[in-house]
């Protein structure tokens, strides 16, 4: 209860005997000398009342505020409280009670009378208890920041295991949120990571629509299947190619082919597959697990290939080995040509549930179609990606 008291005084310039003696001294002044060391819930209404009187008294102000001061008390402890108001108000100090109450209010020595707002009574009960002598017994400070961690360690210390558990909540609660909001942002990062990882995110791989009418996704997907039999008519030519290279924050264009199906041999097994198609940027370097990148009659294969031509344990001696790669083209009559040629293995990649990724370089796929007698026109790029 002392300290209660002692918060005001906090904002004083008393040093600490003296804030400690004030509060003493009022403490006995409203009645309560022998309960200074109880806590508040170890009080009654009445008495509590009187810690709010005496710790508003601790700064010695002036004028003193009380808002409906007997609104929660029996009788007994409201003829006590506005006993001790009248003491305060004898002193020379102003005392304004706020109350709904017509026997608090008879105490006073003047009633303001207010309804919505306005005031529509004065009343003069009797005059005037006179000044007090005007002394100043301290001058107000902002409270020190010393003061308020020794309250708040005070408060503290007064629930310990209340506000230990409320403070372990708390932390827990904070620990969960950053937990999951890390794992989130750890797995998205991840997932990120894989896709960027195996594409150049700011690569556009650009086909052309042969049926010349404005088609959505799933509608140009499902026509692709039926220009697999003349796939030159989604090439891109060089006129088309320099457009893009023309176009706001393209940095560079670079021609490709994608082939439907192919299959490769190594000894005497072959496997098939989909989706051949020529190196380019569209593919980061993380893509390539064993190796590097193809060059000029050179292949790079998916692990998946790697592992059934070798086996799990010895995939990566298929770096070095030369398999045949078959593959089907048209020529000018629009009649299948067979593309075939005999490449070494200088990389493994790991497509993983994007699916096999299989390719040469640019160089030697042009080479190999030209070979076979297809014409120029047909060796542009059906496949350009614009980095």
């Amino acid at each position: 209860m002392l300290d209660n008291v002692l918060v005001s005084l906090d904002m004083t310039d008393l040093n600490s005997s003296q804030r400690k003696q004030r509060a003493v001294e009022l403490l006995n002044k409203v009645g309560l000398s022998d309960q200074i060391k109880k806590h508040p819930n170890q009080l009654s209404g009445g008495q509590k009342q009187r810690v709010a009187i005496a710790r508003a008294l601790a700064s010695d102000p002036k004028i003193i505020i009380a808002d409906e001061p007997t609104g929660a008390l029996d009788s007994k402890n409201t003829a006590e409280v506005l006993s001790l108001l009248t003491e305060i108000a004898q002193e020379g100090k102003l005392v304004i009670a706020v109350t709904h109450s017509q026997d608090v209010a008879n105490h006073g020595t003047r009633i303001v009378h207010l309804a919505d707002g306005q005031i529509d009574g004065d009343d003069r009960l009797k005059d005037a208890y006179p000044l007090g002598e005007d002394k100043h017994l301290m001058h107000p400070k902002v409270l020190s920041s010393t003061a308020s961690y020794r309250n708040a360690f005070k408060h503290f210390s007064f629930n310990f295991w209340r506000n230990s558990l409320i403070m372990l909540g708390t932390a827990i609660g904070l620990f969960a949120v950053l937990l999951f909001s890390g794992l989130g942002n750890g797995i998205n990062a991840f997932i990120q990571n894989q896709i960027n990882s195996m594409v150049n995110p700011n690569s556009v791989t650009v086909m052309k629509n042969p049926t010349g009418k404005k088609l959505s996704t799933s509608q140009f997907e499902s026509e692709m299947g039926n220009f697999q039999s003349d796939p030159t008519k989604m090439m891109i030519d060089s006129s088309l190619m320099t457009k893009l290279d023309n176009l706001k924050h393209v940095d560079k264009v670079e021609p490709g082919y994608q082939m439907s199906n192919y299959s490769l041999n190594y000894g005497k097994q072959s496997k098939t597959g989909s989706g051949f198609q020529t190196w380019t940027k569209a593919y980061t370097s993380n893509t390539i697990k064993s190796g590097h990148a193809p060059k000029n009659n050179q292949i790079v294969l998916d692990k998946t290939q790697a592992v059934a031509f070798m086996g799990q344990k010895n995939y990566k001696k298929i770096l070095g080995k030369t398999v045949t790669l078959n593959l089907t083209w048209v020529n000018d009559q629009k009649q299948p040509v067979q593309v075939k040629a005999k490449l070494k293995v200088v990389g493994i990649a790991n497509g993983g549930q994007a699916g096999a990724i299989t390719g040469t370089n640019y160089s030697t796929m042009h080479k190999l179609l030209k070979d076979a007698k297809l014409s120029q026109s047909q060796t542009l790029s059906p496949l350009t990606p614009a980095a």
